[in-house]
């Protein structure tokens, strides 16, 4: 389930295999100056693409990232966060949290209908979570909801929510997409024919599936904020970049996310004189050390690795400029990330003293440090055969080559990578993450000692370092019980200080994404953090629409 929440791992999977999200803190590429606002309309058809086709439209039984891109135009959750990465109230009129923070209360939008004309009441949000917390169902996102015990309707219109324990990101996980009690109390979950025929209360409704070509929605009159301006979303399964690319030229796709090698070298003025370019931050990408294996498990190593290597070079040769630092998992400028946490510059002469104190020397005379009759090597484990997927590990491995240390490529697919790094057995590898405004305790699974993967044990866990710092696991665990959001910027900002600090990992940078949309719509703009306008704000004047 693709709600809400974000499922890392599969957006690792998403970066390194060519999709993206649209997110955090840039400025538009080639945006046009404002001038007067044009006149809103109603009508046009927004055509779309993505890599590949859905699995379900249930965003129960699903976190597969394909279908997740459709589970905000068709359904909605009790709260939602805004471009800003506010959270607001959706499905919800407002919401109340005790005073000892184990009980959430929602009053509910009243006059909500489902998309074939039922109201919404209190019972589809029980029913949706009680399917959540049902094992049988399968929910790929149930484990979030651990300090969630009961939830309780005083009437049609009410909902509230009873905890184990107070946990801070409660708010944020009670915007679980909510499905329709009066269809699925009758059907099978996992089987039902709406899975694919979805009824929910967003601002589309489902019109057509055609596997393996196209998904067509259309606007939702009956929204409660409002229906959309367009009437009709589109959606072409393109699995292909450049086939996808010349249908943009061709002006058959209206809005398209450009490769870097799209937007500079094929990109001419006849394709930008008909699109405009928005210029967005997606992704991170950073490099974690296995802290089991041995060098790696020493501080002062670690951080000789990261000043060996030139970052700001890495932003100029890999993304062609299209990128920008980062020190830690938080979006620059977002309220978990500290100031105090600076990069670490480019420095190989601090590298090599820190590696010699450290007990290091090239005693063989091959260019290479050892210790103790053992070299100084490390496997970096990368995944893809996309232009930079290919190059970033070249250039680390060159970098590395300069302060005496020997680096070894294996490229691998990702189920034997996953394998690798979930069992332990990988020196470093090369990962890729959507940066984003969401809570930041998504972070405890990534750097808690207790989130150490375990394939042995089957054990899941995000913490692919095996990093273990006292300090760092008292504050996770202090985070998520704050509700007080400055004492939660001050925990936060101390995580990323002792992140940056310990460099258990090499933060590489952040990746520009660039999106290309037809001119003839309006109303789109990036958001202070980064976001564009909901599509359903978009519109197309009269006069310049293509469809009826």
């Amino acid at each position: 389930m693709k709600t809400f929440i974000i499922n890392i791992c599969l957006f690792i999977f998403l970066v390194l295999s060519g999709c993206g999200g649209k997110t955090v803190i840039q400025k538009p590429a080639e945006v046009p100056e404002k001038t007067s606002s044009p006149a809103i309309s109603f009508g046009d058809t927004l055509v779309d693409t993505y890599i590949a086709d859905i699995i379900t439209l249930n965003p129960l039984i699903s976190n597969e990232g394909v279908s997740a891109n459709y589970y905000g135009l068709l359904y909605s959750g009790l709260v939602r966060y805004d471009e800003n990465y506010q959270l607001i109230p959706d499905l919800a009129e407002t919401w109340e949290i005790s005073t000892d923070g184990l009980t959430i209360t929602f009053p509910l939008r009243r006059k909500v209908l489902w998309h074939d004309g039922v109201l919404f009441t209190s019972m589809d949000v029980k029913f949706t979570f009680d399917k959540i917390m049902d094992p049988a169902t399968g929910c790929p996102d149930r484990d979030y909801y651990t300090s969630f015990s009961t939830l309780e309707t005083p009437d049609d219109y009410t909902v509230r929510f009873r905890l184990k324990e107070p946990f801070a990101p409660a708010l944020e996980y009670c915007g679980f997409y909510v499905i329709p009690w009066h269809i699925y109390s009758k059907e099978n979950i996992k089987t039902s024919k709406y899975n694919t025929n979805p009824i929910g209360t967003g601002p589309f409704k489902f019109n057509q599936w055609l596997p393996d070509e196209q998904i067509i929605l259309e606007a939702n009159l009956n929204f409660y904020e409002g229906r959309p301006y367009i009437n009709r979303y589109i959606c072409k399964v393109i699995p292909d970049k450049s086939m996808a690319f010349l249908a943009v030229k061709r002006g058959e796709i209206d809005c398209y996310s450009l490769t870097l090698d799209q937007y500079v070298k094929q990109a001419d003025q006849d394709f930008r004189s008909k699109n405009n370019i928005y210029r967005t931050s997606s992704f991170y990408f950073y490099m974690p050390y296995n802290l089991k294996k041995p060098f790696l498990s020493e501080k002062p190593v670690r951080r000789a690795l990261t000043l060996a290597i030139d970052r700001d070079a890495l932003i100029r040769d890999v993304l062609q400029g299209y990128g920008r630092p980062i020190t830690g998992p938080y979006a620059p400028g977002s309220w978990p990330s500290s100031d105090n946490a600076r990069p670490l510059p480019y420095d190989t002469v601090e590298a090599c003293a820190l590696l010699k104190a450290a007990g290091f020397s090239d005693t063989d005379r091959d260019g290479y440090l050892e210790r103790d009759g053992k070299k100084l090597e490390i496997e970096i484990t990368k995944f893809g055969k996309d232009a930079e997927a290919m190059l970033l590990p070249t250039l680390i491995q060159d970098y590395w080559k300069k302060i005496g240390v020997k680096a070894v490529l294996n490229g691998t697919d990702w189920n034997v990578l996953m394998d690798k790094v979930n069992s332990g057995n990988y020196d470093a590898v090369i990962f890729g993450r959507e940066l984003g405004g969401w809570d930041p305790d998504g972070e405890y699974g990534f750097w808690h000692s207790s989130q150490f993967p375990d394939t042995a044990e089957q054990k899941n866990g995000y913490n692919y370092a095996r990093f273990s710092n006292s300090e760092l696991d008292r504050l996770l665990e202090q985070g998520r019980r704050t509700y007080d959001h400055g004492e939660r910027k001050k925990i936060y900002n101390r995580i990323h200080e002792i992140i940056n600090e310990d460099q258990p990992c090499t933060f590489l940078y952040i990746a520009d994404s660039l999106f290309a949309v037809n001119k003839r719509f309006c109303g789109i703009s990036v958001s202070p953090a980064g976001e564009l306008t909901p599509i359903r704000r978009w519109f197309v004047q009269e006069g310049m629409q293509e469809y009826q």
